[in-house]
């Protein structure tokens, strides 16, 4: 099944939108993913599937799709592909015991934003309010850290030289 993530947000006064369409497709690899509060600005949404795309092109990045409405599907990155800009551990575990997630199982993920700028793309990244994955219950909360050295709009100029981003017809 072939669907299209539209990830608009506004940020700064300045409106986003992915729009890409990529395959989706039952795997074994999925992860059901509760998010009993749902993300900020989308409460109602609340069950998610953690999938990997499709085409190896896109790793690291992954999806949180929600099987029940499509558009509200997002584009994450694992905290640990970050190399060396992912959570500190003390972050990583007070943010684990808000939660009463054990320090082994929590998974950090980054809401990504992919804002089309011609000929390429501008990849940012969430670093302020991540998802907090617990990976031994499959619950999830989004979390906004109270550290100013975390950004909404984390440039991710690094990964964005070397994954090629593409539109599928």
């Amino acid at each position: 099944m072939k669907v299209t993530l539209k990830n608009e947000l506004t940020t700064r006064n300045k409106k986003i939108l992915n729009n890409f369409n990529i395959e989706v497709s039952s795997h074994k690899n999925d992860i059901s993913v509760k998010l009993p509060k749902g993300l900020f600005g989308f409460s109602q949404e609340q069950n998610f599937l953690l999938k990997n795309f499709p085409q190896d092109k896109f790793s690291p990045f992954r999806v949180l799709y929600n099987p029940e409405a499509p558009d509200y599907s997002f584009i994450v990155l694992p905290a640990e592909s970050l190399n060396g800009f992912a959570l500190s551990d003390q972050e990583k575990n007070k943010t684990a015991s808000f939660y009463g997630i054990a320090e082994k199982s929590v998974k950090i993920l980054y809401i990504v934003t992919i804002q089309n700028s011609g000929n390429s793309y501008e990849i940012t990244a969430n670093l302020k309010a991540p998802i907090v994955l617990d990976k031994d219950n499959n619950l999830a909360w989004q979390h906004i850290l109270d550290n100013p050295d975390y950004q909404v709009d984390y440039s991710l100029t690094a990964i964005s030289e070397t994954i090629k981003l593409h539109k599928d017809n």
